[in-house]
């Protein structure tokens, strides 16, 4: 069922750029159209980028704009019959093929597991929602990851060294806030939506460099005002600021999670952090994680023996920025 021939000639033509990145513990070989400007897409992988690397890598993804080269979907699985309305999977394909149409988006995404090959198109890069323009390949990882031991989850990543914790909630708990407090007092800073997860080593993997904040919570970062990348959306979107033109060498790609925590904000100045039980985190981490990637039963069973392997706090955040990171480095230390 090889619809694309991706060695052949013609094939290759279409691309002119090449870029490597270092996924997990993957090499991931990213090509796509020279026709397509892709600087701001893909600025928040860039603390990933191999400059070195030339010819290996572990998968590779193709990405086109079909408005700007001749390339698309065959008709028949452009309206195959049988399709998972929740996710927009591809029913009854044989199992080394993934295929999954998103209408919102006017994408198609097409995982070829024998070739180690994604082909990821798009109409235009403007039909790509704002929320994933800053997390790039986001549901491709998802689907390319599903199978193996690592998991993609809503969650930010704080480190010290090379051990660290992840903080879970649903959007507006205090995520951002608590990982723009820690790198501001030097902790090291690894995302504050999106992590990759080794679910069997415990180990968080870096794959976003963006911090996102409603525009009011930027007061709390006046400093950090002046490097909103889209200040003409806002209020109507979040603003979005990359961390590596702040903070450079800030950004840590890997780290042992030594603890889950939860932020929850306490209305007053004091941070307070108190041990909570497995189920909380499980519901702080697993619905919003699996209802964003559009994620399996199995991508939730992961994500909860993971849980099970970890000591799990609720952090109740003050307004005292300070403080925040300060606890958030004594349970880094303690576990």
């Amino acid at each position: 069922m090889g619809l694309w021939d991706f060695r052949s000639e013609d094939f290759k033509q279409k691309f002119g750029e090449v870029f490597y990145y270092k996924i997990g513990s993957d090499v991931l070989r990213f090509n796509y159209s020279i026709k397509s400007n892709l600087t701001f897409y893909l600025e928040s992988l860039s603390h990933l980028l191999l400059v070195n690397e030339k010819d290996h890598f572990d998968f590779q993804i193709y990405f086109l704009e079909t408005d700007l080269v001749n390339i698309q979907v065959p008709v028949d699985l452009l309206n195959w019959g049988n399709i998972n309305p929740y996710n927009g999977n591809l029913i009854g394909l044989p199992t080394d093929y993934i295929g999954v149409k998103n209408s919102h988006e006017n994408s198609f995404i097409w995982i070829d597991k024998n070739q180690k090959t994604i082909l990821y198109l798009v109409k235009n890069i403007g039909c790509i929602t704002p929320n994933e323009q800053v997390a790039p390949l986001r549901s491709v990882l998802h689907l390319w990851y599903q199978d193996s031991k690592y998991f993609m989850c809503h969650a930010a990543g704080i480190s010290v060294g090379e051990a660290g914790v992840i903080l879970t909630a649903k959007g507006g708990s205090g995520k951002s806030t608590s990982s723009l407090a820690c790198i501001q007092n030097g902790l090291n800073y690894a995302g504050d939506d999106f992590l990759l997860v080794d679910s069997e080593a415990c180990i968080a993997y870096s794959l976003y460099n963006v911090a996102k904040l409603e525009l009011n919570q930027f007061e709390m970062f006046k400093e950090l005002k002046p490097f909103i990348e889209n200040l003409e959306s806002t209020p109507k979107e979040k603003g979005q600021i990359f961390l590596t033109k702040i903070f450079p060498g800030m950004i840590c790609n890997q780290f042992k999670i030594k603890a889950l925590l939860i932020p929850v904000f306490s209305k007053g100045k004091d941070t307070v952090v108190f041990r909570c039980s497995k189920t909380d985190a499980i519901k702080a981490l697993v619905p919003s994680s699996i209802w964003i990637m559009r994620g399996s039963p199995a991508s939730a069973n992961k994500m909860i023996t993971f849980i099970n392997k970890l000591d799990c706090f609720k952090l109740a955040t003050g307004t005292d920025l300070i403080q925040i990171a300060e606890k958030i480095k004594g349970v880094i230390y303690e576990n």
